[in-house]
């Protein structure tokens, strides 16, 4: 096989950014996936309370039960309520969320 050189008429600096994108996207894939590792390894399946489950969103406990109250969150998916005062969250759906909200943010 003979190698060639391919020629394209973009300036260097010009694939210098289009190699600097691609290399972002591909890293931020990784610290995502990497993250999501971490997180789903510090919490349990199961959160009780909305304190810990605000602090695996990155939220506010009063933030969280304003999503609840917007209907964001929803029962019997993200979470259960054990009693009036309760809820047991669901720590898969609630990192499904937060990644998707980052995804759509960036």
């Amino acid at each position: 096989m003979s190698s060639q050189i391919v020629r394209t008429n973009m300036s260097e600096s010009e694939l210098l950014s289009i190699f600097t994108r691609a290399l972002d996207l591909s890293l931020s894939k990784i610290v995502d996936t990497l993250e999501l590792r971490e997180l789903q390894r510090m919490y349990p399946k199961k959160i009780k309370g909305n304190t810990q489950a605000a602090e695996l969103l990155g939220i506010t406990p009063n933030a969280l039960r304003l999503r609840v109250f917007k209907a964001i969150y929803l029962p019997n998916i993200h979470y259960k309520k054990i009693s009036d005062r309760i809820l047991v969250w669901d720590r898969d759906a609630l990192l499904q969320e937060r990644f998707n909200n980052e995804t759509i943010q960036a």
